[in-house]
């Protein structure tokens, strides 16, 4: 049984309202953003976009953290491995 077949909302009522309103989310924006070629993604072999992909969602997830923030915390793990 599916999350649809379960709900007692329809998609289509006003308070979903899926299909007639305009999509604003992060994701929606980076879609915009990829078609106009505003922003490219690089491919690796072994990982596909994935790198690029979560490289970009890092700011919006973690927005409270500086550049200097995410270097000691990367910095951080590797303390102790000499």
């Amino acid at each position: 049984m599916t999350m649809l077949s379960i709900s007692r909302i329809p998609l289509d009522h006003a308070v979903i309202d899926y299909d007639k309103r305009p999509l604003d989310d992060a994701v929606t924006r980076l879609q915009g953003r990829l078609d106009s070629g505003e922003v490219k993604l690089a491919y690796e072999p072994n990982h596909g976009g994935l790198d690029s992909i979560l490289g970009f969602w890092r700011p919006v997830l973690y927005p409270h953290r500086t550049p200097v923030d995410r270097i000691r915390a990367r910095s951080s793990e590797f303390q102790g491995c000499a």
